[in-house]
């Protein structure tokens, strides 16, 4: 759905109105619908500006309380949630209460804990914290079959002094 635009001033060149069109009609149509729950402020609010400028259509939440009324009444595609959460469950909890009501919601879960034996079947891909955002995009346009995998099974981890270094969960 795109808007005719005004023509341009002489002197500018013709491709700048193609593209401007192509970008106002990217802008009106979103690529899917992201919940994010993280209750860390500057995470909240970097991921979902990643998000967004990805033409994501992303809602937020702080905690698994206002996290279940945005599963229970709007069309998520992906769910992206911390596992230390406040709420009436935790984001691991969150997780398994939607994945026996949704089978089909893909779910990445973010933490700085590795996660248990049991665990791995609750979400579809782990991100280690600290975590960047490009390979978070990465795995979420291949979860939701829009883009290719990510070479390797291999977790983006900060460099430098005091990085933590934890080993990759192997492919199953």
């Amino acid at each position: 759905m795109s808007r005719d635009l005004p023509p341009l001033p002489a002197g500018v060149l013709p491709s700048l109105q193609a593209d401007a069109t192509h970008l106002i009609s990217v802008q009106a149509t979103p690529r899917r619908t992201i919940l994010v729950v993280e209750d860390d402020f500057f995470l909240h609010c970097a991921a979902v500006d990643v998000l967004l400028r990805h033409g994501f259509t992303v809602f937020a939440a702080w905690d698994t309380n206002k996290a279940w009324d945005y599963l229970q009444s709007e069309a998520i595609d992906l769910l992206v949630t911390d596992i230390r959460l406040p709420g009436f469950v935790d984001g691991l909890a969150l997780a398994a209460l939607i994945r026996k009501q949704r089978p089909e919601l893909k779910i990445v879960v973010a933490s700085g804990q590795s996660p248990a034996g049991n665990d791995r079947a609750t979400a579809d891909e782990w991100l280690c914290k600290p975590y960047r955002y490009d390979y978070m995009v990465t795995v979420i346009d291949r979860l939701l079959g829009d883009g290719p995998a990510p070479a390797g099974r291999r977790w983006p981890f900060a460099r430098g002094k005091g990085a933590v270094r934890r080993r990759p969960i192997p492919a199953s």
